[in-house]
């Protein structure tokens, strides 16, 4: 659990268990009890976030793109930033990732100053799971950002890569997604 990094531990949770089993919870419930979070509210469970939704609740949301509109992506108008939260080791010159600041995820919080303004802000790790948890932690502290979580992360961009091969951006995408 990374949740230590980014909420402080006296902070009210309410956990979202809509696709989780009573003994997931129970367990998530006892990880975050030794580790001090203790100010648990409830549980929003199976049905309650469409419950919420068809009451006119607002509920926050994070923007994804797949791998191959994220390589076909072509508006210069746009600053494009492209937040890699993989460690330096994980990276490679070769990853084809537009205009990336590499901030490792356990360090986000920390150096958040250093993100700059852009239009877009992209967001990537390994497959996904750190990205979104980082949108997540960004869009929380920063109601101005609106990150945009890469699916499937650069496990995704390089199968897309590799599918398409030497092909131009303009051949990938009149293809299609992968």
């Amino acid at each position: 659990m990374y949740i230590g990094w980014y909420v402080d531990s006296q902070e009210e949770l309410v956990l979202m268990t809509d696709k989780v089993t009573p003994q997931d919870v129970e367990l998530a419930i006892g990880s975050l009890l030794r580790q001090g979070f203790d100010r648990i509210a409830g549980s929003l469970g199976k049905g309650s976030l469409g419950k919420a939704e068809l009451a006119g609740e607002k509920l926050a949301s994070l923007e994804e793109i797949n791998a191959a509109d994220y390589l076909n992506y072509q508006d210069e108008s746009k600053r494009i930033v492209t937040l890699d939260v993989r460690l330096e080791s994980e990276r490679d010159q070769a990853d084809p990732v537009i205009n990336r600041l590499g901030i490792p995820f356990q360090e986000l919080k920390s150096r958040i100053n250093e993100i700059p303004q852009s239009d877009l802000l992209f967001v990537l790790c390994g497959s996904g799971e750190r990205a979104t948890i980082a949108a997540s932690f960004l869009k929380h502290v920063h109601n101005d950002l609106n990150p945009i979580i890469i699916a499937g992360g650069i496990q995704s961009l390089n199968a897309v890569k590799q599918k398409h091969g030497k092909m131009t951006k303009r051949q990938i995408f009149s293809n299609g997604s992968p």
